[in-house]
This record gives structure tokens, sequence and C-alpha cells, in this order.
């Protein structure tokens, strides 16, 4: 005899099925090629961010957490590239890390992190309401020139459902 699981834990959507996800606030586990990392990331909008999220991020997906954001508004912020040696593992570039320099602690509550993920994005936001190099957190650099699937949704995937663009994942 087949059982079959009375619960599904996930299922594919279409491209608009996404955007409407992202739309809601919520999580979005989108899949990477193969023939780059071959994993996934947890992706949220960035203005969605709670200490809930952040924890279950934290806690559950156990990964590196980080806003990909667009160059612009990057540069505008003032949030460089960090220096490396050669190329960046799997074309991945990071900036410095930045904490909110207003309404956070230590930088490392699941509070703070949503607290300065909501800073970036917030589009009244300048650079000097980040302090850095700091503790917390890491930006991607996205080139817009060709987008993988993970790429596309921590970044445009946010911007086409109406969102800035930003959007916080795991790594």
């Amino acid at each position: 005899m087949h059982h079959k699981p009375e619960t599904t834990f996930f299922h594919y959507l279409s491209v608009p099925e996404a955007i409407q996800t992202v739309q809601a606030g919520k999580l979005l586990l989108i899949c990477d090629d193969e023939g780059r990392e071959n994993e996934a990331d947890l992706c949220l909008p960035a203005q969605f961010a709670s200490p809930e999220k952040i924890n279950f991020l934290l806690h559950e997906a156990c990964g590196l957490i980080c806003v990909a954001m667009a160059g612009e508004l990057l540069d505008s912020l003032r949030l460089p590239l960090i220096a490396h040696e050669g190329e960046p593992l799997q074309g991945t570039a990071f900036t410095v890390s930045v904490d909110a320099r207003h309404g956070t602690s230590t930088g490392i509550s699941a509070s703070d992190r949503a607290h300065t993920i909501r800073t970036l994005v917030d589009p009244t936001s300048r650079p000097e309401d980040l302090a850095r190099p700091d503790m917390s957190f890491r930006c991607g650099r996205v080139p817009g020139v060709r987008w993988s699937a993970r790429a596309y949704g921590g970044v445009g995937g946010p911007d086409a459902a109406g969102r800035p663009d930003a959007g916080s994942g795991n790594l």
C-alpha cells in the first residue's frame, strides 16, 4: 500500500502567482540554476522584514541574511563593494556591512536586523542613517546585465510586484 502525504510542503508557482506572493509580503523560495550554485533562497520584499520573519530565516533557514539591492540604490547610500583579491565566489559581490544608525542596539537581534533592512529600502534613508562597517549586514550588488532566477527574485521580482528595487533573502 502506498501512503501519500496529506500535506504538500511546497508547490511551483507561475510568475503571476509569485508576484502576488511578493505583494502579500510572504516568503518565497527561489531555486537557483543547476549550472550555478544549485541552491535556493528564501526571499522576502525588504519592507516586509519583521522580527518574526528574520527570526525564521535565522533559525530555520540557517544561512547568511542579505539584502539584494540594485546598484543605483547602493550608490545613493554610498555602500561600496568590499575589496577582494580576484573575482568574488560564484560572481556574488558584497558591499560593506551596515546597521541602521538609529533604532537599533547591537545590530544582531532579529528586531535590529529587520529595522536595518527596512532602513536600507526606505526612500528617505540617507548614507548617514547607516553605521558602517558594522557587524550585521551585507548587501549583494546584482549586475543588471544577465540575471539568474535568484537575482531576479531578490531584486527584479519585488520591483515587478510594485515594491522598491530591493529584497531580503537567505543565501
